[in-house]
């Protein structure tokens, strides 16, 4: 599209600088005629040369690092009022996005970090925040079902330097459209015949975590340990080195689900068999935080998590 504009921009400017010919060689021209079609000509070759785009950029890249007068921004997605139930929109979290928005100022604040925290809808242009952090856990808030344009929307931003933070569980798992107002599972699950141990067959439900939308852009294949009791209780947990100065120590977490560190991962939480529930990845020119753990009432023993990630966020801030 932008490619179209630059076509017409050029075509359009090509007629006027014709039409300006002309025109100087009418005798006496109308200097305010001259002065307007000047005027419209430089402003034409600013947009078909692309120095639109690349000042919109610079102020992009501007409002994204802040500066004296104007603090970086992080913004929070929030839904309506009408979608405010939590257990309607989230999967696995029962933190709503206000808590996050005053958890981070004041951890913001206590750490001397100047940033301004904004709920915003995922209809607001993300380009001139720092970071996003999606509050809903395994779901997002999806505007386009046909085209995943809020997906897309995400996928771009971190693409052109931006920082996405999801909170708990399968990052893009369930979609919660906006217009039918409910929870939609991103991939269809497959089903097939299990055996029971008293031989009995039974229909079998398969999560599809790898065809998820989301964990498929990023190439992320997920370890469902729901039933691996050596996960159950983690209590040996080892943050990076690089972020124990935040301040963090957790005792112990519940992993339900993780994902092999491989080497395009860079795990927060220290890897136990080679698997991490806690890690960034980059994409692009900014980068996927991401963290697995549930976040709820079911699993009191993550509810550390919650500081952890804003440390580890605040942290990855102060080197941007």
């Amino acid at each position: 599209m932008k490619d179209i504009y630059k076509s017409l921009a050029w075509l359009f400017f090509g007629a006027c600088i014709s039409t300006l010919v002309g025109l100087l060689f009418i005798q006496p021209f109308e200097e305010s005629s001259v002065l307007l079609l000047c005027i419209l000509i430089l402003l034409l070759f600013f947009v078909a040369s692309g120095l639109v785009s690349k000042l919109e950029e610079i102020n992009i890249k501007c409002k994204r690092k802040g500066n004296i007068l104007f603090p970086a921004r992080v913004g929070i997605i929030n839904l309506s009022k009408d979608d405010e139930n939590l257990e309607n929109v989230s999967s696995h979290t029962d933190i709503y996005p206000a808590e996050w928005k005053k958890e981070i100022e004041k951890l913001a604040e206590d750490n001397k970090i100047k940033i301004k925290v904004d709920l915003i809808d995922v209809k607001n242009n993300f380009d001139s925040y720092v970071a996003i952090l999606n509050p809903y856990g395994g779901c997002y808030p999806e505007k386009d079902l046909k085209n995943l344009q809020t997906l897309n929307d995400i996928f771009d931003y971190v693409n052109k330097g931006g920082k996405f933070v999801n909170i708990a569980d399968i990052p893009g798992y369930w979609l919660y459209s906006i217009s039918l107002k409910r929870q939609l599972e991103a991939t269809k699950p497959i089903y097939g015949i299990g055996v029971k141990q008293d031989g009995e067959p039974y229909y079998r439900r398969a999560l599809m975590f790898a065809e998820v939308p989301f964990m498929r852009r990023l190439g992320l294949m997920v370890d469902n340990k729901d039933e691996d009791e050596n996960y159950k209780n983690w209590n040996d947990v080892v943050i990076k080195e690089q972020f124990q100065t935040a301040g963090l120590n957790i005792t112990g977490i519940q992993a339900n689900r993780v994902i092999h560190a491989k080497r395009n991962i860079d795990p927060i939480i220290e890897p136990k068999e080679g698997n991490t529930p806690f890690f960034k990845i980059i994409y692009g020119d900014g980068f996927f935080l991401i963290s697995l753990l549930f976040i709820g009432k079911d699993f009191p023993q993550n509810y550390r998590m919650k500081e952890v990630i804003i440390r580890v966020l605040l942290e990855l801030l102060k080197k941007k």
